[in-house]
């Protein structure tokens, strides 16, 4: 590919999402490979009044300095594109890892803490990030984990244009009940995703799934929250209730901020349950012993019966003798 945005060479595509394209791209001044997110062009269709927009969203996302917020290198316009540059996190994603499978509470929980105290930041500034899923967790050379993409859905949501397709704004997977109907959204609905990232990490699958969008979406609103204990039995209890709690219908029951929900997964994780895995009833195929033993009743029933009518046959006949019928 043959392409620069700015003074930044396109060198491939890493990725594509409902908002935007991300690049890999190399930053020749000062020699290093960057993430180049380049927004989709219906955006570009409210004229200069979105760009007026993106450079004010922008600058508050590039404000939020936090350890563990991927931060904006830069910001700009390149002819018809609006573009953020970021760090490359050579990592991958979130949802990289978990195409392998799922991992373990201890990984589980480093991840929920650092981005429950990402999101705690974000909030604590008015900003909430709306799209909180596996794909906007990345991670760096180390394996830690960093939150990404703040201020995109935002933009989306302040477009006219956008706001008038059919392009859903943010995950059907991971979006609360309350965004499902766009609604008094808060950092309450950030957590409820967490929650749902938990249960995909600890479990390996999604706790709602369905090829159709509608439906998907509709089960975030009505359907009970899946025990992840009846998919991961050895997880201990405490678990399963933050799980629980994280994905509440009701906000107002849900954690209300990332550094609860983080102690509440360290507790669980520390609970005595997480050394003994909790076993659950296992329906036994019956053995020999309890087979023969079976037969036997069968037969002692028979026999009985032989005998109560062998019995009562034999007080017919002393009876008929007695009366002088034969």
């Amino acid at each position: 590919m043959s392409l620069k945005i700015g003074h930044y060479k396109i060198m491939r595509e890493l990725g594509k999402g409902g908002m935007g394209t991300v690049y890999l791209g190399r930053d020749p001044r000062l020699e290093r490979n960057v993430a180049v997110k380049i927004l989709r062009q219906q955006f570009y269709q409210d004229g200069p009044e979105f760009s007026a927009r993106f450079e004010r969203e922008a600058k508050t996302v590039a404000s939020l300095s936090h350890n563990y917020i991927v931060p904006i290198y830069e910001f700009g316009e390149d002819g018809q594109w609006h573009y953020f540059v970021m760090p490359y996190m050579v990592g991958g994603s979130l949802r990289d890892r978990l195409q392998r499978g799922a991992v373990s509470l201890e990984e589980a929980t480093e991840i929920v803490e650092r981005i429950g105290s990402a999101l705690d930041k974000a909030h604590s500034k008015g900003i909430y990030h709306r799209d909180v899923k596996p794909g906007n967790i990345l991670f760096d050379e180390d394996g830690h984990a960093y939150l990404s993409d703040f201020g995109v859905v935002k933009l989306a949501e302040v477009s006219e244009t956008f706001t008038k397709t059919n392009v859903t704004l943010g995950t059907p997977h991971y979006m609360s009940p309350e965004q499902v109907d766009n609604i008094n959204v808060d950092g309450r609905s950030d957590l409820y995703a967490l929650g749902v990232i938990l249960y995909e990490m600890l479990s390996g699958q999604k706790p709602y799934d369905h090829e159709s969008q509608p439906r998907l979406l509709i089960m975030h609103l009505i359907e009970p929250i899946p025990d992840i204990l009846e998919v991961k039995p050895d997880l201990p209890q405490e678990v399963a209730n933050v799980i629980r709690r994280a994905m509440a219908k009701d906000p107002d029951e849900r954690f209300q901020s990332g550094e609860e929900m983080s102690m509440a997964v360290r507790r669980a994780k520390a609970s005595p349950k997480s050394a003994t895995p909790v076993q659950r009833p296992i329906k036994q195929e019956p053995t020999k012993k309890k087979s023969n033993s079976g037969r036997i009743i069968l037969i002692l029933i028979v026999l009985g019966i032989v005998f109560f009518c062998t019995c009562w046959i034999l007080l017919s006949f002393f009876s008929a003798l007695s009366t002088g019928s034969f």
